[in-house]
């Protein structure tokens, strides 16, 4: 979403609101790029918000969703959350295989030696 990226979150916000009054579907794409709006502004809360609402809306989180929720956390300093979300990834059954490449290369590991 456009005017996520450009950090224009009020407009995306307005603008999915008029698309569910429209009846649009919206999908794990739009959620998650939603989502990450909010984190690139420092909105943490506001953002796993957005990833509770799109599982509320039955939008089922894939590894993109996922992966968005952990760098936020990491660009956050929030590494003991990062295992939760990790676990619940797990629960899902979605092919971690896809994010120990994140973790080797994240702010994660990074904390991790830090530490």
């Amino acid at each position: 979403m456009p005017l996520c990226r450009e950090g224009r979150i009020d407009e995306a916000s307005n603008l999915v609101q008029e698309m569910e009054n429209n009846g649009m579907v919206l999908d794990a794409v739009l959620y998650t790029s939603w989502m990450c709006g909010y984190f690139r502004k420092g909105l943490l809360m506001d953002g796993f918000l957005k990833h509770s609402l799109m599982g509320r809306n039955g939008v089922m989180a894939d590894v993109v969703s996922y992966t968005a929720l952990i760098d936020g956390l990491c660009k956050e300093g929030h590494f003991e959350k990062v295992i939760g979300v990790f676990c619940a990834y797990e629960e899902e059954r979605i092919e971690t295989k896809f994010v120990y490449p994140y973790f080797y290369h994240s702010r994660f590991l990074q904390a991790i030696e830090d530490g």
